[in-house]
């Protein structure tokens, strides 16, 4: 996890460490009302910046003010070489915060993930939470946005690609050290026998023992993204609908012209829409079957 503390942006989010950052509304916000989460969890892609991450949780603050937001971001050493175990000890202050926003039926959460490397830190978080309570992460809802991709060398290139500075020179010398750490990272994968990260994420997102989302989850993508192909995303949420489709729905929603986690940039009244959708269609079908009882 990031060591990395808020900046003005999250100024409001109370740093937790290792990239932890929690954000509770003031005490005489109302409890979460059903149709709101409790707790918005958020997992930004890699280098994200402060101010990048406050679009999103400005916004949920507005939809939901009564929501808690918790913001997880990943690291270069979790991406690199980190261990699994250890990525999951360093969010095991996380597991309160959950049961603490889970505790009664109707208190829901919703994960919020951007990119492979968000959907990797999103995984270390329910494992650990399965080490500590041996059950799926309790989910009510779960967005996917630009994720997940396939573990090829190009897709894990240029993932860390995009996150470096913009100045050509600079970024032409660091991209032979990129090209090099994740050659040796495949290379020690090979060698080891172990499953590729990005493998492991999408199966993990699949395993209804990993993850369990009661209103279903959501692809955000498009064609033009350059770092995770669609036919990856798509292929991902087939396989969800032959796994866990009679447990969860599973949506699919294609943008045209966006680039990677660019979608909210290039239309965000249909993002914010997508979100709002997703999560509170589940309560309107709920009461118009109670009204016919």
């Amino acid at each position: 996890m990031s060591s990395q503390r808020p900046s003005k942006a999250l100024s409001t989010f109370q740093p937790l460490g290792n990239g932890i950052l929690l954000h509770e509304p003031p005490q005489q916000s109302p409890t979460p009302p059903t149709n709101s989460p409790s707790l918005i969890i958020i997992t930004p892609w890699f280098a994200a910046l402060p101010h990048q991450i406050a679009k999103y949780t400005t916004t949920y603050q507005t939809l939901y003010p009564a929501a808690s937001l918790l913001i997880l971001q990943t690291s270069t050493p979790d991406m690199l070489y980190r261990p699994y175990t250890t990525q999951q000890k360093l969010l095991l202050p996380c597991i309160p915060i959950i049961q603490k926003y889970t505790k009664q039926p109707e208190h829901e959460i919703l994960l919020h993930i951007f990119s492979n490397s968000g959907a990797h830190t999103a995984c270390q978080l329910a494992h650990a939470y399965r080490s500590q309570t041996e059950t799926a992460l309790p989910l009510g809802a779960m967005i996917l946005d630009s994720a997940p991709a396939t573990g090829t060398f190009r897709t894990q290139s240029q993932g860390f690609l995009a996150g470096l500075p913009s100045t050509l020179v600079i970024k032409q010398l660091l991209s032979l050290a990129v090209y090099g750490l994740v050659g040796a990272v495949v290379l020690k994968e090979t060698i080891a026998g172990e499953e590729n990260w990005i493998e492991k994420l999408r199966r993990d997102l699949n395993d209804p023992k990993m993850v369990r989302a009661r209103r279903g989850r959501v692809y955000i993508y498009s064609r033009e993204d350059k770092i995770v192909d669609w036919w990856d995303t798509e292929s991902h949420a087939r396989d969800a609908e032959e796994k866990i489709g009679g447990m969860e729905d599973v949506r699919l929603e294609r943008w045209v012209g966006s680039g990677h986690v660019a979608h909210r940039v290039k239309d965000s009244k249909r993002y914010w829409e997508v979100v709002r959708k997703l999560w509170e269609e589940v309560d309107e079908k709920e009461r118009m079957i109670k009204s016919r009882l």
